[in-house]
């Protein structure tokens, strides 16, 4: 029986606003038999203890996620957190007692297949996501691929996968999955958690290239601007976006985009516009800046990718919700 998700009942006390509590119970749920729009499976006895009524109804799934609809309300649970999902006052003449209900998600072990993979990256179910894009990707599932790579190419999430995960994506290397070969790359080049990272993402990023996969030939372009193979080779970087380009990979539109705006080793940031304005929409009211079109790339790259200018830095992140089609690119002056 798994024991990812569970259902727990609290005793809270508060006496001033000193606050303690007390676990009365707490049940597991077969994570394994939990379907969307069914009931959480719990027996109608462990409702009665729980003071539940009914048992919420399942809205999704991931293994990582779990959304719910609990006495008319929404809510989202993910790996590693709890909500509390109910509460009540109890009689108490010295202190406020309650009863607290909350539902936790306390990691991610899931052993199902999942396919929705627009979903998982949407609930940020980057663990689920790899785990099960990843051998669909060797399949030739697009969708698979897609999402994959808008997870792998944005480093912050790179950090949000556990040792699990990694490990796995090691296994899958071992199975010859091209695609493995390029996400093991990126972790190697992004966590640099290994003392061998500089041996292993070098070797990974040239299996996946040879097997065709773009994505690994803009970040072999990345690490030659770098220095990564040993030396700075601008030539070689030039060669190697343009061929990822070329090919319509998003990510070598992504570090294009960003070499202008920020510069970096090799470039200089495009402070006055001169490269960006062909991509920049000057309308004041949206200050956005239009996707790049198929007058560039023969439409291969068009609504994969926008940019927006943020008031300030603390806004200035990548993000994918934005746009349904791809990511949208923010930066700031400021």
């Amino acid at each position: 029986m798994s024991k990812e998700i569970s259902i727990t009942l609290w005793n809270i006390f508060n006496d001033r606003n000193a606050i303690s509590s007390n676990k009365l119970m707490e049940v597991f749920i077969d994570s394994e038999n939990i379907v969307e729009g069914k009931p959480l499976p719990i027996s109608e006895d462990l409702c009665k203890q729980l003071y539940l009524k009914e048992s919420p109804i399942v809205t999704y799934y991931d293994g990582e996620a779990l959304d719910f609809v609990f006495e008319g309300v929404n809510y989202q649970l993910f790996n590693g957190n709890s909500i509390e999902i109910s509460s009540c006052d109890r009689d108490n003449i010295y202190v406020r007692e309650s009863i607290s209900l909350k539902a936790n998600f306390n990691n991610y072990d899931s052993e199902k297949a999942y396919s929705d993979y627009e979903s998982m990256f949407r609930h940020g179910s980057f663990n689920a996501l790899v785990k099960n894009a990843l051998p669909a990707c060797a399949k030739g599932d697009k969708d698979a691929v897609k999402y994959l790579m808008w997870c792998v190419t944005v480093n912050q999430y790179l950090f949000l996968l556990s040792s699990k995960t990694l490990d796995f994506i090691e296994k899958q290397c071992k199975k010859n999955n091209p695609y493995a070969y390029f996400v093991s790359a990126r972790c190697h080049y992004i966590l640099r958690n290994n003392e061998n990272y500089s041996k292993l993402m070098t070797d990974r990023v040239k299996s996946a290239y040879y097997a065709g996969i773009p994505e690994a030939a803009a970040l072999m372009a990345e690490m030659y601007r770098l220095g990564e193979f040993g030396l700075v080779d601008m030539l070689k970087y030039q060669q190697y976006i343009n061929q990822a380009l070329d090919e319509g990979c998003e990510f070598a539109m992504m570090l294009s985009v960003k070499r202008y705006i920020y510069g970096g080793l090799g470039f200089t940031a495009d402070k006055d516009g001169i490269y960006l304005n062909d991509y920049v929409n000057t309308d004041a009211t949206e200050n956005r800046v239009k996707s790049w079109t198929d007058e560039k790339y023969g439409g291969l790259l068009e609504k994969s990718v926008t940019v927006e200018k943020q008031v300030n830095i603390f806004k200035a992140s990548d993000d994918f919700e934005d746009t349904q089609n791809g990511i949208t690119i923010k930066y700031s002056n400021g």
